[in-house]
């Protein structure tokens, strides 16, 4: 800070908040796909143990 002018100071804020958006993205996309992943695999389990219990 002491060593940057105040407009360079600015911008590095400025990519500071990007950089903190794009990496509550990036988790939200990765909760999102493993989320999903979890899904699927609980209703193939489910699908298998309802299939089982018919036979």
């Amino acid at each position: 800070m002491e060593r940057l002018s105040k407009e360079d100071y600015a911008l590095v804020e400025e990519l500071r908040e990007q950089v903190a958006i794009a990496q509550c993205e990036e988790n939200e996309s990765h909760f999102k796909y493993g989320f999903s992943a979890g899904l699927l695999v609980q209703q193939e389990a489910h699908a298998q143990m309802s299939q089982k219990n018919k036979e």
